[in-house]
This record gives structure tokens, C-alpha cells and sequence, in this order.
């Protein structure tokens, strides 16, 4: 479906949001109703953020990871890809599993720039750089809205990728699980930063493991902290109420979906794909 910007239903927070794109930037240019681009994402995000901050609403660019594999521009490992996907200006990234499956792409992940570009805005929670023993992004960050003044901890989850046997991992990460992870000191501490989260997670809208970590948010944070989960890896555009104070939302695959949230903080949420 198509929409406007001004179609748009604005909440407190705004999020717009891509994932599983496999290197489609370009668009699929033999389909008429499918051949948006990455720079028509730029303008896209470029107006509804004027009119979101006109309104003083807080607004961000999300990518939920999977950025390589399934075009020539991906080749080879990315290097030509990640590149082109620092021109956008993504306030959160995350990785996928393609993005760990060679350590050549891991390689150019780190040394081509990518990495050095976004920042604390690559967030993978629990995915580490073998080679060091550290976090091969940020842990997590704080976003902060330019027109609330509120802050939102943002996080970036993978799903738990083994190691060995089929679908397995390069050897130059470590995929820590999602258990382990929710239940660290820092992790608990982190939420303690922010009156929200924002739970940027490449599995399942559905998965088993959002309900883990939305369980421990619980535990940690009470039952009215508000959580936002985008997220990706099954290729389909879904919404879900978690509870009255949660939700998942999941925006598609190959460039087809860009997805727009909008979050009430009094705890009504309004998502949409287009």
C-alpha cells in the first residue's frame, strides 16, 4: 500500500523502520509498485521528520540488520553495499545473521568504515567480535528526541545463532544468547537509563525469545514501562500488541515495506507498513 506523510497519525514517538533488505537499495525496478529506492527512503524519512518535529514529536530511522546477501551490490562481502548505507541516516542499526556469516564480512564491517560511521548508533546486544572479546557494536545507546527532550535505550538483539551445525556463525563473532544477556548487571542497569525502551531484535515478531526479553523488562522495570520491538528475520509485515504497555512490529523484506510506528506515551500505539 502507498501513503503520505501527511496520512500520517504522529504519536510522542515516531519511528520509521526497514529490515531485511539483502542489498535491494535500488529498488526493484521492474515492478511498478515496488520500485522505491534508497534514496526515496531518504526523502521519505527527510519529510515525515520536518513535519513530525514541526508537530514536536520525536522521530527516528531504524534498521533492524540483514543488509547483505541477494543482489549483486552485495558482493563481494558487502564492501560495495555498506558504503552506500552510511548516506542514510540511521539513528539505530542492528545486525542480522547474514551480515555474520563470513568473516569477510565481518571484516569489512570493521575496517571498511561502517562501523566507524554509525557509531553507538550499531547496536548488537549480543553479538560480540571474537577476535577482542568486545561487543562488535555498542551494547546499547540512549537516543534522545529533539523535540520532547525525552530519551529512549535502544537495544539490538539477534536471535541465538549457533555456532556450529547448520546456520551456523563465522568464527570471528560470538553469539551470546538472549537469556544470558537479559540477565547481566549492565543490561539491568542500561533500562534504568531511559523511561522507555526500544527493542531493535532480528527474530520473529512472534518469537519465543521477544517474550524473554520482555518478561525480564517486566521483572527489572514494572509493568507500565512502555517497549517498542522491531523487528525482522521472517520476511513479513505483522503487529502485535504484547501487553497493554508493549508491542512488535515487523516491516517486511527485500525493500518492499517501509514501516512507520507512532507510540503514545499515555500507552496507545498505532503502527502501519507502506
Amino acid at each position: 500500500a502507498s501513503a503520505s506523510p501527511s496520512s500520517f497519525e504522529f504519536g510522542d514517538l515516531n519511528i520509521v523502520v526497514v529490515t531485511d533488505v539483502h542489498s535491494w537499495v535500488s529498488g526493484h525496478r521492474h515492478n511498478a509498485n515496488l520500485n522505491a529506492d534508497y534514496g526515496d527512503l531518504y526523502s521519505f524519512y527527510d519529510h515525515v521528520r520536518a513535519q513530525a518535529l514541526a508537530l514536536g514529536k520525536d522521530i527516528f530511522l531504524v534498521n533492524n540488520g540483514d543488509i547483505v546477501d541477494g543482489t549483486g551490490l552485495s558482493d563481494p562481502y558487502g564492501a560495495m553495499l555498506t558504503p552506500l548505507i552510511q548516506n542514510l541516516p540511521f539513528d539505530l542499526i542492528n545486525t542480522g545473521n547474514h551480515e555474520l556469516y563470513n568473516d569477510e564480512t565481518i571484516g569489512n564491517i570493521v575496517n571498511n568504515g561502517f562501523k566507524a560511521h554509525f557509531g553507538n548508533a550499531y547496536v548488537t546486544t549480543n553479538v560480540a567480535d571474537s577476535r577482542t572479546g568486545k561487543n562488535l557494536g555498542a551494547n546499547y545507546t540512549v537516543l534522545n528526541g529533539t523535540s520532547s527532550g525525552r530519551s529512549y535505550v535502544a537495544f539490538g538483539f539477534l536471535y541465538n545463532m549457533p555456532a556450529t551445525g547448520s546456520g551456523k556463525h563465522c568464527d570471528d563473532v560470538i553469539v551470546r544468547t538472549v537469556e544470558h544477556t537479559v540477565n547481566t548487571t549492565w543490561f539491568r542497569e542500561a533500562l534504568a537509563l531511559a523511561p522507555m525502551a526500544i527493542i531493535n531484535a532480528h527474530m520473529g515478531y512472534n518469537n519465543e525469545l521477544v517474550y524473554v526479553i520482555l518478561r525480564k523488562i517486566r521483572q527489572i522495570m514494572g509493568s507500565t514501562y512502555p517497549v517498542v520491538f522491531l523487528t525482522g528475520h521472517t520476511h513479513i509485515r505483522q503487529y502485535i500488541s504484547l501487553d497493554p504497555y508493549a508491542v512488535s512490529f515487523e516491516a517486511g523484506h527485500y525493500f518492499d515495506t517501509i514501516g512507520f510506528i507512532s507510540v503514545e506515551l499515555s500507552g496507545s500505539t498505532n503502527g502501519s507498513t507502506n
